[in-house]
């Protein structure tokens, strides 16, 4: 009788543990959420910023090709709340000509991620536009993981949860075949991208 005791008691007890995990879980999320409202920098965003990526988002064309032309002052990286750059937000939206005056920018960040973006929506064109850039000189970059490429590049792709929303590991042709966007495939090849021959299961 007392080891069925011991045992509901222990039962509780891990009960209660478990729930206090997942209220300090919540917690933490909940704290974190704000934290997304802060650019790169760490300090929160300008008023110029959040126009910045809300004509990004919209496919306002005047207002970014005015903004990245003119302004003296514009963080062309800044994130919004959900960690998205103005790249990642055109190219979700398929914005091509957007997603173009952006490419134009030296220092434009996580320009894999939107290759990974436009190869997961079967945006075509804007995969095309991409791979014009001069980061992918030669097909290298297109050969490489977020994972690898990290070792190379701080900002080629968001290497944090919270700015990309694929596996580490995925090169953009595994991406697109395992999308089935054949013509995005073929076009990867035509630019340089391999796959590697996997090793023998029993190879040591």
């Amino acid at each position: 009788m007392r080891e069925c005791s011991l045992r509901s008691a222990g039962k509780v007890e891990a009960m209660h543990r478990r729930h206090t995990t997942l209220r300090e879980k919540g917690r933490r999320q909940a704290v974190r959420g704000p934290a997304y409202m802060f650019n790169e920098r760490g300090s929160p965003l300008t008023a110029e910023e959040e126009r910045f990526l809300d004509a990004a988002e919209y496919g306002n064309i005047p207002v970014v090709r005015k903004m990245l032309e003119e302004s003296k002052t514009l963080n062309f990286n800044c994130v919004d709340y959900m960690g998205q750059n103005a790249l990642q937000l055109a190219v979700g939206n398929e914005h091509l000509e957007v997603t173009e005056l952006l490419l134009k920018k030296d220092g434009l960040a996580r320009i894999g991620d939107g290759l990974l973006l436009a190869i997961s929506k079967g945006y075509v064109r804007i995969v095309e536009a991409i791979l014009a850039h001069p980061a992918f000189g030669g097909g290298l970059r297109l050969a490489l993981s977020p994972l690898e490429q990290e070792m190379r590049d701080d900002d080629f792709y968001a290497y944090d949860e919270d700015g990309t929303r694929f596996s580490h590991d995925v090169t953009p042709v595994i991406l697109a075949a395992h999308c089935q966007e054949y013509e995005i495939v073929h076009i990867l090849l035509t630019k340089g991208a391999r796959i590697e021959r996997p090793h023998d299961y029993f190879c040591k």
